[in-house]
């Protein structure tokens, strides 16, 4: 399962109003600057202090490492959809290994475990990787941490283009677009009832 977009609703239309707001600027404008480093901070190699420095925000920025801004912005935006989460308990307790594959941050990943997802064997986040979606690597370590081969995989995404890849190394993929069509069609490849 991708977290952001199919576990829980996706954050980042929140997050990106939550910074506009806290630095008084245009989100479309944030999100332009963003654009321009957001592949460094999703893989780990910049901190969240070097994200806002780079993107001119570093002293106007009040966060730290246990009170990060970021991470402060994801909880404003957390939204579970609980039918996604009820559905992959229930793959679980069929036997099936669940995987979480996600282009995360590291602040939002630091805090997954408080979140308690029990249902997750496998949490595979980019920015503990160097990698992220849609570099087929990241796709075959989340089959290699779940013990299984790509092609034994479901994965269920919203963005079309990380459903492609997952097909491309021979995951079943399922681009997430509603939740009731995607639990019929992940029931159907499981029979799940």
């Amino acid at each position: 399962f991708d977290w952001g977009g199919v576990l829980i609703d996706d954050p980042a239309p929140v997050m990106a109003k939550y910074f506009a707001n806290y630095f008084e600027v245009k989100t479309e404008s944030l999100l332009k600057q963003y654009k321009l480093v957001s592949e460094r901070f999703i893989t780990g190699k910049i901190s969240e202090k070097k994200l806002w420095t780079s993107l001119g925000f570093g002293k106007n920025a009040d966060f730290n490492e246990v009170n990060s801004l970021w991470l402060r912005a994801f909880n404003t935006a957390y939204a579970e959809k609980r039918k996604m989460h009820d559905l992959a308990a229930q793959l679980k307790n069929k036997g099936f290994r669940i995987g979480l594959l996600s282009n995360t941050e590291k602040p939002v990943a630091g805090s997954f475990a408080e979140r308690g997802y029990t249902f997750i064997d496998e949490p595979v986040f980019s920015c503990k990787e160097g990698m992220a979606k849609p570099d087929p690597g990241i796709y075959r370590l989340t089959a290699e941490r779940l013990k299984v081969l790509p092609q034994e995989c479901i994965y269920t995404d919203d963005k079309l283009e990380y459903v492609q890849a997952a097909r491309a190394v021979g995951m079943e993929g399922i681009h997430f677009t509603d939740t009731a069509e995607c639990i019929g069609k992940i029931k159907g490849l499981t029979s799940l009832d």
